[in-house]
């Protein structure tokens, strides 16, 4: 029913308003979507960036690196980066021990192994502590809630 009122009452032309931004990206050609809209070079500057400047550099620079490890070595420098990629390391780590402790419960390991990529895929291409930091709270909150989980299995 929801899918009938979606294909009656959503405009899917390209011209429509809220697919203009896809529709220009698409139009810019292979090397546009090829490079993430741009993220990829900007990735590269960042770690060239790195040596270059090791406690951060300004945003006027060439923008957000849209990534949230990259874009914490711009604003805080190499100690801040270096922690964020031991925490997010662990945050790993500590999903796939969680995962491993029922592997019978296929529905929620494939729960939460589905929340981890889409939160880390997300991570990888948004400035998360400048644009988007209540994400990284709602992240935080859930790598609380497996790790209770896990500890209350582990007991």
């Amino acid at each position: 029913m929801s899918i009938a009122y979606i294909i009656r009452n959503v405009s899917f032309d390209l011209n429509a308003d809220w697919l203009t931004t896809f529709a220009g990206r698409m139009s810019g050609g292979v090397g546009e979507a090829a490079s993430g809209g741009g993220r990829t070079e900007r990735w590269i500057k960042s770690f060239e960036y790195l040596f270059i400047h090791p406690l951060g550099w300004n945003l006027k620079e060439f923008g957000y690196s849209h990534n949230m490890w990259l874009d914490v070595l711009r604003v805080g420098g190499i100690i801040p980066f270096i922690l964020l990629i031991i925490y997010s390391t662990k945050s790993f780590f500590q999903v796939k021990r969680a995962m491993a402790i029922r592997k019978e419960n296929i529905l929620l390991n494939g729960q939460i192994l589905f929340y981890s990529i889409a939160f880390f895929l997300l991570f990888m291409v948004e400035p998360i502590f400048e644009g988007l930091f209540s994400l990284f709270v709602v992240f935080c909150l859930y790598k609380g809630i497996i790790n209770k989980y896990y500890s209350n299995l582990n007991q």
